[in-house]
Formats: structure tokens, C-alpha cells, sequence
């Protein structure tokens, strides 16, 4: 096979393993939440979408713009509508595709069709994350190491469903791989113009996006080669501004900031609060056994509404024995950072790495600020800093094992059998969840 050949082959993996997550995962069909309890009977919580989290307040979001009343406006206590907060870029897009699809956004039937916006999406994020690491200096074979990284369950799981989170990672990925691009050869008109208008879009489809900001400002100043004017950071930045800048104005005037946060905490109102938990567990066992374990279970894999844990017929033991493993293997190239380089695989450049940890440093400072007021130990926070999370790990893979050809092979093997046993997961898990529903009707 051909070196560039296999981030094809990834890509091939990558459409199945969504598609075959995308047929057997609910879609607008009620279900039971077996590791939550509804607080006034204590019975296991009934809930009327138990497929992806949060995806028939995403697919009602473009419902409202197909029915041609614009932009929904997010209301305290709106059940269907709580993610009327969110930019529009992404709702535009998918009120289109259903539109070509000939989907109807209201069917449980027609989750599949729905759902491939995202897959299509997710290819392109596989693009930024493969060519920004051969900008960076990876070989070809290296480079696909990184592109594995979207084979792992979450991260097909996030793919193969309607949401928004697709997409932002799509665009921040895109606009990191621009900014190592720009720091290796230098600015230009055309590339600042790319750079600015990705960004941009990245702002208006989700408020993480924000963290480009800083990212923009350190690419320019690691620049190592050709220009760096002034002009051209301006220009990049002015055009991104341009274009979040209506939806800003548009957020201030009515909700009274910007960024809409005001507005979302009083709709976030009722969730699971931080200070609820730290009295009853403490700080520590918080942090630690809440944010931190949940966390680490869901960047491997947590379906549903993180209540569907892979091996959970096997008991909890056995499933958590399970995630720490797996984890303890994935942390190894992380270390691996810190061992020589191989020569078949140049060191990616210092830019690049710099540009993935602080990108990282960013996203991860927000997850826990956030977590500070309210629970939320999902992984899907984490993955807006995808690429700098693959670039990372592909480098240290292919240090620890030597042979970027042989790294690539180990995480192929790996993540397919994860990718396996999350199918597995799925299809006994989630008829359990909606026949449980059904019959308590």
C-alpha cells in the first residue's frame, strides 16, 4: 500500500465505524437512564430521548429554522428548546442536509440520514489533523497515527449523531493546522484570509471556539520562517471578529453579553451543581472520583447520556478494570513525548507543539471552570482540542514503539477492538434502555 494510502484506509474505518454507531443508536426514541434516579419517585429516570445527548433539542433547532422563524430565542424552562443558545452555523447546515436528504427531522426512523452530516464532517476534520501533522514535520505514516485517533469510540460515538460538536472540532482542528502552516512557511494574504474565515466560522457555531483567540496571537509570534507583519495577525483576527461580531451584537442585545453565558446558566438552572456534590463526597472525591473518573471513562467511551459504560453487563468491577487499562495504554505515548525520536519520524515542530498545548491547556482550563459550578464529566468537552490531542499522541507512539509503520498497526488494532466492544456495548445497552420505556408505558 502506498503511504498516503492508509489515511484512506482510515478514512474508509472511520465512515463504517460511525455508520454501523449510527444505525444502533436511538434516535427521538424514549428510553430509562439506569444510573440516574427521578428524585420523586427514586425509580431509574425516564427520559424521551435516550440515543446521543442533547440531539432532539439540536434537531429542533433546525426544525425552528426550516419552519421559517428564524433564529429560536433560548426561554427559561423550554424543555425542546435548550439549545436555542447555541451559534447557527451548524443548524444552517443541517437544516440544509435534511433538506437534501429528503429526512424528516421529527423521525425516529430517519436517524441514520440525519446523522451522516456529521460523518462527512468528521472527514474533514481528519484532513486537518493528517495534513497539520505532515505541516508539522510528520512523515506520512506518522501522520496516520494521529488520523487513528478518530477511530476512538467517543469519538466516532460524537460523530454519529446530531449535534454541534462535529463541527467545532472540524474548524478548530482546521484552524490549528492553518496556524502550523502559516508558522513553517510564513504568512501570506491567502493563507491569513483561510485562517481568518475558519476561525471566524468556528466562533459562530460554538462558544469554545473562543479559545482560538489566544491560539491566533502565539501562531504568529512561533513563526520561524518567511513574513510575520503585523498587518496580516490584524487581518486574521479582523476577519474572524466580522464575522462573530452580528451574532455577538445579536446576543447582547437579548440576552446582556455576548457569548450568551448569562443566559444559558439560567437555563442550566436544575443540573447537577458542583457544591451539591462537593458537600456530600468532598472536595477530593469530587474532582477525583466524579469529574476526573467520568471524564476519563468518556474520552474512551460513555454512551448515551453517560449511562452506558462499555462491558456494563459484566458488572461494574470488570468494567472499570476495563477503562483503566485501556487508559493506562493510551497514557503511554503521552510519556513517550519525552523519549528520543526515531529517525523515520521527524520531531513535529516546536510550534506545532506549543500551539497543541496551549490549544489543550485552553480547552481543559474551561472544561474545569465549568465543572466548578456545574457536573459535567464528559469527554465531548475535551475534543474541540482533537488534533492537538492526536498530533501529541502520534509523536510519543511513534517514539515509544520506533517504527511509525508498526505504532500505526498497534493503534489500529487497538481502537478496532475498542471500536468492537463499544458495538457491543451499544446494541445489548440501549434495547434494555428503550424496552424498559416501553414497558413502563
Amino acid at each position: 500500500m502506498r503511504e498516503h494510502g492508509w489515511i484512506l484506509a482510515i478514512a474508509v474505518l472511520f465512515v463504517v465505524w460511525c455508520g454501523v454507531f449510527a444505525s444502533v443508536t436511538p434516535y427521538r426514541t424514549a428510553g430509562v437512564l439506569f444510573g440516574q434516579r427521578d428524585p420523586q419517585t427514586g425509580e431509574p429516570m425516564r427520559i424521551p430521548d435516550v440515543g446521543a445527548p442533547d440531539e432532539r433539542q439540536h434537531a429542533n433547532y433546525a426544525a425552528h429554522l426550516m419552519s421559517g422563524q428564524g433564529i429560536p430565542v433560548l426561554k427559561v424552562g423550554d424543555f425542546e428548546g435548550y439549545q436555542a443558545h447555541q451559534p447557527p452555523t451548524y443548524y444552517f447546515l443541517l437544516a440544509a442536509w435534511t433538506k437534501l436528504a429528503g429526512a424528516d427531522l421529527e423521525s425516529p426512523s430517519d436517524g441514520l440520514r440525519l446523522r451522516s452530516l456529521n460523518i462527512l464532517i468528521g472527514l474533514a476534520t481528519l484532513a486537518a489533523i493528517y495534513l497539520g501533522a505532515r505541516w508539522a514535520g510528520m512523515g506520512p505514516i506518522a501522520a496516520a497515527v494521529a488520523g487513528s485517533v478518530m477511530l476512538i469510540p467517543m469519538v466516532v460515538a460524537l460523530h454519529a449523531a446530531v449535534s454541534n460538536d462535529p463541527l467545532l472540532y472540524c474548524l478548530v482542528s482546521w484552524s490549528l493546522a492553518l496556524l502550523v502552516r502559516l508558522s513553517r512557511d510564513g504568512w501570506s494574504l491567502r493563507g491569513t484570509i483561510a485562517l481568518g474565515t475558519v476561525a471566524g466560522l468556528a466562533f459562530v457555531t460554538k462558544t469554545t471556539a473562543i479559545a482560538l483567540l489566544p491560539c491566533l496571537v502565539a501562531g504568529w509570534l512561533l513563526t520561524t520562517k518567511g513574513q510575520r507583519p503585523g498587518r496580516y495577525l490584524a487581518l486574521a483576527l479582523g476577519i474572524a471578529l466580522v464575522i462573530a461580531m452580528p451574532w455577538w451584537v445579536r446576543n447582547t442585545v437579548l440576552y446582556g453579553d455576548p457569548l450568551a453565558q448569562k443566559a444559558f446558566r439560567e437555563a442550566f438552572v436544575g443540573s447537577p451543581a458542583a457544591s451539591t456534590f462537593i458537600e456530600s463526597v468532598g472536595p477530593v472525591g469530587y474532582w477525583a472520583q466524579m469529574v476526573g473518573w467520568w471524564t476519563l471513562r468518556s474520552v474512551v467511551g460513555a454512551f448515551g447520556y453517560l449511562d452506558l459504560f462499555m462491558l456494563e453487563t459484566k458488572g461494574y468491577a470488570q468494567s472499570s478494570e476495563f477503562y483503566v487499562r485501556i487508559l493506562a495504554i493510551l497514557a503511554v505515548p503521552f510519556l513517550g513525548c519525552f523519549f528520543p525520536p526515531p529517525a523515520e519520524s521527524p520531531r513535529i515542530s516546536r510550534p506545532a507543539t506549543y500551539l497543541s498545548l496551549l490549544l489543550l491547556g485552553l480547552v481543559m482550563g474551561f472544561f474545569v471552570l465549568f465543572n466548578m459550578t456545574y457536573f459535567q464529566g464528559q469527554g465531548r468537552y475535551v475534543y474541540p482540542a482533537v488534533a492537538a490531542i492526536a498530533w501529541l499522541w502520534a509523536e510519543g507512539m511513534c517514539r515509544v514503539v520506533r517504527r511509525p509503520l508498526f505504532a500505526l498497526a498497534c493503534a489500529l488494532v487497538l481502537f478496532t477492538i475498542l471500536d468492537v466492544v463499544a458495538w457491543q456495548t451499544l446494541v445489548q445497552g440501549f434495547p434494555l434502555r428503550t424496552q424498559a420505556a416501553a414497558g413502563s408505558l
